[in-house]
């Protein structure tokens, strides 16, 4: 099946919606954290916007599972960070439990496996802040993509089925 031209459209305007939505993420981080605020912009963030721009109507696209998911992984992630320390043994425990915790609660999205994971193995710039992981980069991450993501959907899709905003 060869690609339209409107579908060529679409995909630079997808391209462009990722690249607006971390470039939104990372200048919070410097804001909040300063010139060191880039290295703290939660890792899977960047896998996190394909999905939600280039798979619209898929479930891992909605902002239940973006937030949810992400929000959920980063506290199992730096809960076995606390008690486990950063090892093999830890990293992949808190990505499991991550996964079951997002099927559980519906909010499935595999970037928050990342999540977890940047928590336990992301070096002194993402173990140093703590529970503040989850808050800051993760939620806020999560909420200036998510901004974005409306955004765009207002101003270039006109079917509602297309939206991460569907329940």
């Amino acid at each position: 099946m060869s690609k339209t031209k409107d579908s060529y459209i679409e995909d630079v305007m997808a391209g462009i919606g990722c690249g607006l939505a971390l470039f939104l993420a990372s200048a919070l981080s410097y804001v909040v954290v300063g010139e060191k605020g880039f290295t703290v912009i939660a890792p899977s963030m960047g896998a996190a916007v394909i999905i939600l721009f280039f798979l619209p109507q898929s479930p891992m696209s909605k902002v239940w599972a973006l937030v949810g998911g992400n929000v959920v992984s980063a506290m199992v992630g730096v809960t076995a960070f606390i008690l486990f320390g950063a090892n093999m043994v830890c990293a992949s425990v808190a990505v499991m439990v991550s996964i079951i915790i997002m099927c559980i609660l519906r909010c499935l999205h595999p970037p928050g496996g990342a999540t977890a994971l940047a928590a336990v193995v992301g070096g002194p710039a993402i173990t140093d802040l703590g529970y503040g992981y989850v808050v800051f980069p993760t939620l806020v991450n999560c909420i200036s993509m998510t901004l974005v993501l409306y955004c765009f959907n207002r101003l270039f899709i006109r079917d509602s089925q297309k939206t991460g905003f569907d329940s």
